[in-house]
């Protein structure tokens, strides 16, 4: 188990928008005292999201913050949300993530897709309460709705 702990993810990409024109993502996470660089490929479609991952833990978050700017690429999506994380054992390891987010909670499984589905029947839920879409695409529409800027999802205090 990893303890509930603060989850502050800043969104990068240039002016002429590569990355979200090829549906993919650079975030700078700051987990606590880590700080975690990952790049998010476009989704695969599929019952569940499926995309590729590739991620380094930094030391040095503003160092790093300094690097995605000196390469061009400017912050345009804040998120915050409290997370806690636990291991279940289906047909193989299940990652789960709970999330309160300024929206209200979610559940992340990682895994396999059949023991994602065996961990949420278990749950008590089924594939028809799986949410794909991004916690910016969630917090855009919502905060639209409202009238509100889509810019930055933050834990109010």
């Amino acid at each position: 188990m990893v303890s509930r702990r603060l989850i502050d993810d800043q969104l990068y990409d240039r002016a002429d928008r590569p990355l979200r024109s090829a549906r993919s993502t650079l975030r700078i996470r700051r987990d606590g005292s880590r700080g975690i660089l990952t790049f998010k490929g476009p989704v695969l479609h599929g019952p569940v999201k499926i995309r590729e991952e590739i991620e380094t833990e930094v030391s040095n978050i503003t160092a790093l913050e300094g690097i995605v700017a000196a390469l061009g690429f400017t912050p345009f999506f804040r998120a915050q949300k409290y997370r806690e994380e636990h291991e279940v054992r289906g047909s193989t390891l299940a990652r789960i993530a709970l999330d309160d987010t300024p929206l209200g909670p979610y559940v992340e499984i990682e895994a396999e897709i059949g023991t994602i589905d065996e961990v949420t029947r278990a749950m008590g839920r089924s594939p028809a309460d799986y949410v794909l879409d991004s916690y910016q695409r969630l917090f855009t529409v919502w905060a639209t709705a409202r009238g509100e800027s889509p810019d930055a999802m933050l834990i109010k205090p």
